[in-house]
């Protein structure tokens, strides 16, 4: 479950991932802190369900498509660009580039 509110905004989704998790970066990258941070998809296609409010006015999403990121690590870049792309039955395109 995916729920929050900042600022005028509020959220109450269920997250329901079609595939498994897609890393972006090998595995060893999760294992030790070499790098300052990795990125990798818990859902890299996905569905979702619930409500999006901004300032009383609310969204109701149903099976609604889209996908979820995540950045971990014990440092930041400068500037992140983050590129995804559901190429449907072709599969997902992720691309990440940072900037320390």
């Amino acid at each position: 479950r995916l729920a929050g509110r900042a600022g005028g905004f509020s959220w109450d989704l269920a997250e329901r991932p079609e595939e498994p998790p897609l890393f972006t970066f090998p595995r060893w990258s999760w294992r030790r802190p070499l790098l300052p941070a990795a990125q990798m998809l818990p859902a890299a296609r996905a569905s979702y369900d619930g409500v999006f409010s901004y300032e009383g006015r609310t969204l109701a999403l149903r099976a609604a498509p889209g996908a979820s990121a995540r950045i971990y690590g014990h440092g930041n870049a400068r500037r992140w660009a983050w590129l995804h792309a559901d190429l449907g039955q072709d599969g997902v395109l992720e691309i990440v580039a940072a900037v320390s």
